[in-house]
């Protein structure tokens, strides 16, 4: 992401939430400075760490592309500079792709969201994370 403006940046304190699980989400972030932390809330007070969140990655991709609800939260491990961007800006752009380019990215986007709920639910579904975790 080149030419972010002032306010396409989003400032987090250390700490802060960016993103929130289960939210409808309408913006993807690239990472510029600072380090944050992607994680699952199993319970009211137990979460579960995925990755770690560098600059120049981008995180919040899932649900930007499929447009449903969030699978993470994304909190600032330490003061960070995010550049927001927005999914009609995005979605202005793949109208203009070839068909089969939307098709690979819905279906990374798909598969990813599919292996993350199966992740989620390894002690109610041990035969989903079996399936996941075994080659064929």
């Amino acid at each position: 992401m080149t030419n972010e403006s002032e306010e396409n940046c989003v400032y987090l304190n250390k700490d802060e939430i960016l993103a929130q699980e289960g939210d409808l989400c309408t913006t993807m972030y690239w990472l510029k400075h600072g380090k944050l932390e992607v994680f699952h809330n199993v319970d009211q007070e137990t979460q579960e760490h995925i990755r770690y969140i560098r600059p120049g990655q981008l995180v919040g991709e899932i649900a930007f592309i499929d447009q449903l609800p969030r699978t993470a939260t994304i909190k600032a491990v330490e003061h960070s500079l995010v550049v927001a961007l927005e999914y009609h800006i995005f979605k202005d752009m793949m109208d203009r792709q070839e068909p089969w380019i939307k098709a690979i990215i819905e279906t990374l986007a798909h598969r990813v969201r599919s292996d993350t709920l199966m992740l989620k639910n390894k002690d109610r579904c041990p035969h989903c994370f079996k399936r996941l975790t075994t080659k064929p």
